[in-house]
């Protein structure tokens, strides 16, 4: 079949308004439509060096920088390429590959760099530049556009709070505490010198077993507390601005903290985070909370919170009396927030690890005489302890104390005597006791002649108890006592801790009594 003249010019038209559709379509492509790109380049001015290790773990998104590239043009953007580079620390990143960016479509390019470790060596903040390269297809050629960002690699005891640019913070405790899990990177376990002091603080505690159980726990904690006291470790207040997370900050390693003696609320609290890991003790945080940062320390089997509150250190507080500071402070002033608990379990896990420390030498306490000064007193103290209980009562006592044993007005009894000048002595009595726990005290009490100077109660099970602390003078030599009193099921339990006024002056009374009386358990109390 053939087609009319008329129906061939029709086709003509058609294909001729069809070519100039085309041509006018691509015509436009090629006369105005050229690839435009917007870079937008969002980048951290300061990094890290003590955490070196997280920028090139994308899974914790501290990233380096970051780049916005927009397709501000009417046509596609191709093979766009996106590469990084830090002056003297990196080389060219491999590039970032997008094949295309459609008119309108944007792609956001993150740089997360494995950072030598030279860059922990830093002791002061170091200016370097970052550089930015994009590439890509522009009229059949390529468009490389580089630019750089000035950065500085902080000194390795240096942190910055935040990193959240001033025009989208927020200023909200996290957003200017947004580095705050960095300090992570801070805790130390297993630097020899931690591992050495929290070693000394151990022992003061008799040898306890951190992770079996609670009660082990806090007797490490405890030990490691006054192994810090007899070093006399002091709190150093922060200079003004510390918290305004602002500025860089100077942070202590625990070694530093441990070497110097004295440190910021910060600097202590993962001082004794560091020194109660190295014990088994792991599940520890850095509380932050407005102002002030102190520890908590997760118990083995409970789980119960054990918050600290370091600072008191610089009134020679007892572990008991830093406790009981901690929890009012957290009842009184954060608990309703805001604050920031730093998992360094889970946090270090996760990749924030500490930096590698230059080595120290091993006898770097004993050079310091840190050494020295614990083991004399754990040595004054009789050494390790030892478990001594029977159907009433469990206590552990010190290894090289004299032991005796019989009867005597108050009932049944045990003692231990401290050998070198008996200045002090354990002693713990048990007898039968028809009354009750006020009568149980007359009656112990008619026994001495003792002027009682304080008096607290308490109860374990069912069954009350007192402590209460006493002043006498034996022989011209003033002496000083605590005492515990327990009555139940009958029976009458009296611990005394008496030493002469003088050991109780240079803190030797205070520590055994600290050492020994955690580890008393009325056995009836629990039978």
């Amino acid at each position: 079949m053939s087609l009319s003249r008329k129906n061939l010019i029709n086709l003509a038209l058609i294909a001729l308004i069809v070519a100039v559709g085309v041509l006018t379509f691509t015509g436009s492509a090629a006369l105005g439509g050229e690839p435009k790109l917007d870079i937008n380049v969002h980048y951290k001015e300061q990094i890290i060096s003590a955490a070196y290790k997280v920028y090139g773990r994308p899974s914790l998104k501290f990233w380096v920088a970051k780049t916005v590239l927009k397709n501000t043009g009417d046509v596609p953007v191709r093979n766009v390429k996106v590469s990084y580079y830090i002056d003297g620390y990196t080389s060219w990143s491999t590039p970032t590959e997008y094949d295309e960016i459609p008119p309108g479509g944007a792609v956001v390019d993150t740089y997360y760099p494995k950072l030598p470790k030279k860059v922990a060596e830093l002791t002061s903040p170091v200016p370097t530049k970052l550089y930015i390269k994009v590439t890509y297809d522009k009229g059949g050629r390529t468009e490389e556009i580089v630019q750089s960002k000035d950065i500085e690699i902080l000194g390795v005891h240096d942190i910055v709070y935040s990193s959240i640019p001033a025009e989208e913070s927020l200023l909200t405790f996290p957003d200017v505490f947004s580095n705050a899990p960095l300090l992570a990177a801070w805790v130390t376990p297993t630097d020899p010198v931690v591992r050495e002091f929290s070693d000394l603080g151990n022992k003061l505690a008799g040898g306890a077993g951190a992770s079996l159980s609670d009660e082990g726990a806090l007797k490490t904690m405890q030990g490691i507390w006054q192994a810090l006291l007899i070093r006399g470790t002091t709190y150093k207040t922060e200079p003004e601005g510390f918290w305004t997370g602002k500025y860089a900050q100077y942070v202590k390693f625990p070694r530093d903290t441990i070497l110097d003696g004295e440190g910021t609320c910060i600097d202590l609290a993962i001082m004794y985070a560091s020194l109660v890991a190295a014990q088994g003790l792991t599940d520890v945080y850095i509380m932050l909370v407005p102002g002030h940062a102190f520890p908590v320390v997760r118990l083995p089997k409970s789980g119960a919170m054990i918050p600290i509150e370091t600072t008191t250190l610089n009134q020679g507080a007892t572990f008991k009396q830093a406790v009981q500071t901690a929890v009012y402070n957290w009842q009184q002033k954060f608990s309703k927030g805001p604050y920031i608990p730093i998992s360094v379990k889970m946090w270090q896990a996760s990749g924030v690890t500490p930096p590698e420390l230059p080595p120290l030498p091993p006898d770097i306490l004993e050079r310091k005489g840190i050494k020295q000064k614990i083991l004399e007193v754990i040595n004054k103290l009789g050494g390790e302890l030892r478990s001594y209980s029977n159907n009433y009562f469990s206590i552990r006592y010190p290894s090289s104390w004299s032991e005796d044993s019989g009867t005597d007005d108050e009932g049944s009894f045990v003692s231990w005597t401290y050998p070198e000048d008996e200045g002090m002595t354990l002693y713990v009595s048990w007898t039968p006791f028809q009354g009750s726990l006020s009568d149980y005290i007359s009656y112990i009490e008619s026994l001495y002649d003792e002027h009682r100077m304080g008096m607290q109660q308490g109860q374990i099970g069912a069954c009350p108890y007192v402590v209460a602390s006493y002043a006498w003078e034996y022989e011209g030599q003033p002496w000083m006592s605590n005492e515990i009193y327990i009555l139940c099921k009958g029976v009458g339990i009296h611990l005394s801790f008496q030493a002469e006024k003088r050991y109780w002056d240079d803190g030797t009374a205070s520590t055994v009594w600290e050492r020994v009386m955690g580890t008393f358990y009325p056995m009836i109390a629990g039978g």
